[in-house]
């Protein structure tokens, strides 16, 4: 199945399509707002680094409810135990994956602002909670000896 070894396979084989998602990064370099009908500013010099990563769904669909029994208790909207840790090491997974796809692509000064500021946790009452996880995995794995100088931050 090109994995290295069996149990990256069984890993994989047991997680849902939603929990994947998060795994992936697409990454594409390109311009932003050019042409007749949508530009805003002049085209820059060199092109841009796009990447499209998916964040948990805490709101909407089948897979909210599935993701929101994974971490938190239905009765007090609080983490469950180990909860708390196992997203935290789900979303540092999703920030790895971002990060590796910056320095492929040789970023120095990479930007993603708008992971983890609620848009699929719009209704959640656990939404305040998920917000610091996402910061405080994206701060954890910044720190790890893998990214050390690896970015302009």
């Amino acid at each position: 199945y090109g994995f290295p070894l069996k149990t990256y396979w069984t890993n994989v084989s047991r997680q849902s399509l939603a929990e994947l998602s998060t795994q992936v990064c697409v990454a594409c370099m390109g311009y932003l707002f050019t042409g007749y009908n949508n530009q805003i500013a002049p085209r820059t010099r060199f092109p841009i680094l796009f990447l499209s990563a998916s964040a948990i769904n805490f709101s909407f669909g089948l897979t909210s409810a599935q993701e929101r029994q994974k971490y938190f208790s239905s009765e007090t909207w609080r983490f469950i135990d180990g909860g708390e840790q196992q997203l935290k090491d789900r979303v540092k997974q999703m920030w790895r994956v971002l990060f590796k796809a910056c320095r492929r692509f040789k970023v120095r000064y990479p930007i993603a602002v708008p992971i983890g500021l609620s848009n699929f946790l719009e209704g959640f009452r656990g939404k305040y909670a998920v917000m610091l996880v996402y910061h405080e995995a994206m701060f954890e794995v910044l720190c790890e000896q893998s990214l050390q100088g690896a970015f302009n931050t």
